[in-house]
């Protein structure tokens, strides 16, 4: 059998023999590549600083296994019956808040004093800030449980001194004009003759716009997932997105032929790209959208809204000023003022309310008008 240097190590090698001799179990000694056992042979080496200060305690919970430590991860542990001492670092520190009031427990918790940590004099927003007071309002309760930490009228008035000396504005009242956009795309009305690049990128750009989505959904669409047909162009999103929540999911993403006018047809861009892309696409990946230079990977998010970024500054948008996200508000807003039916608009790009709406994505198209301009004009 062998011996071990380790007594601790050789008395179970010794128990285990003995068990299974006497349940007659039978053992084979296979010896295992180091190059197969990396992730084991490296935990093997490593001494832990952490455990090592931790030892100083009788008693101590360590993050990385320890067969000295009491327990494994604090958090998975009751904290209710221990009176216990944390340095937790600062960003588990209102994570350790928070286990502390649910489970009523005692202890002494180090906090640094970390002066450049603080939130206004890093330059942040009011909403910045304001995240943070919701955050020590939900964990933060009074004893008489009167009045929530948040709406204390000191923190009233505190969050009301923020506001005034680093006031939160939206990044546009307005959004761009839609008709700019289509102007640019029937420039070339033919879609076979554009380039992988113009293409991919005229895409992209009708795929946020006519379905008022995040650059996040339109990357997980799927050609496995696509229900493609004459007249339309069906694609479930398998995959959790920011809209999803318990009980719900965003509902398919549609898109229908517009005949009228080809430069404009969406149907027709993403029959043209999936024949172009059919011999450059590795078969084991189903991303509707992949990169036109070699090795034609599937694009990230960003690619996606770097995309729409070139079609939008070629079009003449300030992309200084508005980014691939603009392309939410500015399809929403311009489905609501034509339709006006705001339910159907909230169901279909995923919303849970009209709240969410009115208050970020609503805007009005950008004017050129110009009062002054108009009153000099009028001068003799």
């Amino acid at each position: 059998m062998g011996t071990s240097h380790n007594d601790t190590c050789n008395s179970i090698a010794l128990e285990i023999c003995e068990f299974c001799m006497q349940n007659q179990i039978r053992l084979t000694a296979t010896h295992l590549p180091g190059s197969c056992n990396v992730v084991a042979g490296r935990e093997s080496r490593t001494l832990y600083k952490d455990a090592e200060l931790n030892k100083q305690f009788k008693n101590y919970c360590s993050y990385w296994p320890d067969p000295e430590a009491s327990h494994i991860d604090a958090f998975l542990i009751f904290w209710e019956k221990l009176n216990f001492y944390g340095f937790p670092p600062f960003s588990c520190l209102l994570k350790t808040l928070r286990k502390i009031i649910q489970e009523r427990a005692k202890g002494i918790i180090v906090i640094p004093n970390w002066p450049t940590q603080d939130c206004f004099q890093q330059g942040l927003s009011y909403t910045s800030i304001n995240t943070a007071r919701s955050a020590l309002s939900a964990l933060l309760h009074r004893k008489d449980n009167t009045i929530p930490f948040g709406q204390l009228p000191l923190v009233k008035r505190f969050m009301k001194g923020i506001f005034e000396l680093c006031p939160s504005f939206p990044r546009y009242e307005a959004v761009w004009d839609v008709n700019k956009v289509f102007d640019y795309f029937r420039q070339k009305c033919n879609v076979s003759d554009l380039s992988l690049k113009e293409l991919s990128e005229r895409l992209t750009t009708l795929l946020l716009l006519l379905s008022g989505q995040r650059s996040q959904t339109i990357h997980l669409l799927s050609i496995a997932s696509m229900e493609l047909s004459p007249t339309r162009c069906v694609f479930q999103v398998k995959e959790k997105v920011k809209q999803s929540r318990v009980g719900y999911h965003i509902a398919p993403i549609v898109y229908e032929e517009y005949p009228k006018e080809p430069a404009l047809c969406i149907l027709m861009h993403i029959k043209e790209y999936i024949k172009r892309t059919q011999k450059l696409r590795d078969p084991e990946l189903s991303q509707l959208l992949i990169s036109y230079v070699k090795p034609n990977k599937p694009v990230s998010r960003e690619t996606i809204a770097r995309w729409c970024k070139n079609v939008l500054k070629s079009a003449g948008i300030d992309t200084k000023r508005f980014s691939c996200h603009s392309t939410r508000a500015v399809s929403t807003s311009l489905a609501a003022e034509k339709s006006g039916d705001i339910d159907k608009i909230i169901s279909s790009v995923g919303w849970s309310n009209a709240k969410t709406f009115q208050t970020f994505y609503k805007k009005p198209v950008e004017q050129t008008f110009n009062l002054g301009t108009i009153i000099l004009n009028s001068l003799n």
